[in-house]
């Protein structure tokens, strides 16, 4: 039993007590070994004001001592029941503001993994560009150098061919001819047959 509702229960049993002997007295006067039901006023005026008085002394009883108390506590749970209330809903605002910091960072955390994301398909774009700008730069390279390179040996191989025709036409006319011809003249007339021949080539193409 709390303190709060000791006093009230005391005053309660003060009452009753106040109560009792009117009662008891209506009870044996209209009793007496009778079948008939007992009634608090009957009998005499003073047992009737007796237990008006009983009555009021009681209603003064709970009224100074019992409604006080029960008003206060009821009073008191009601605030603790507020309280509770009040903290229960305290405590879910909190955890809703946890949550959504939470959701927050995990969106920021996920925007800036997206972010990562795309940069590094972005590098490897442009590495892939770059490798295949750099292997066609080198294949370029290595085509025009093979270009030069059969460009100088067809050349070379014209050349050969012109100065062994020259050779060998000189050859044949020295011996249509019956005559010996020298060094100087010889090569003189391979130059001279190389030119002529080179300008009916140009001329053909």
């Amino acid at each position: 039993m709390t303190p709060a509702f000791r006093p009230a229960c005391t005053a309660i049993a003060l009452a009753s007590c106040a109560l009792a002997p009117p009662a008891l007295a209506a009870a044996g006067a209209g009793g007496g070994g009778s079948d008939t039901e007992p009634n608090l006023f009957a009998g005499s005026i003073f047992q009737s004001l007796a237990a008006i008085v009983a009555f009021i002394l009681l209603l003064l009883i709970l009224r100074k001592y019992a409604w006080g108390q029960i008003l206060t506590g009821l009073q008191d749970r009601e605030n603790r029941i507020k309280d509770d209330l009040d903290h229960a809903a305290k405590k879910h605002a909190e955890a809703q503001a946890v949550l959504e910091d939470y959701r927050e960072q995990l969106r920021g955390i996920q925007a800036e993994a997206q972010a990562k994301i795309d940069e590094a398909r972005k590098a490897g774009e442009a590495v892939k560009a770059k490798l295949i700008a750099d292997a066609e730069a080198h294949g370029a390279r290595l085509r025009e150098r093979a270009e030069k390179e059969i460009a100088a040996a067809k050349e070379t191989a014209i050349a050969e061919v012109y100065e062994k025709s020259a050779v060998l036409s000189t050859d044949i006319a020295a011996k249509i001819l019956g005559r010996e011809i020298d060094a100087g003249a010889q090569q003189d007339l391979v130059n001279e047959s190389l030119r002529e021949f080179e300008s009916r080539v140009a001329q053909n193409n």
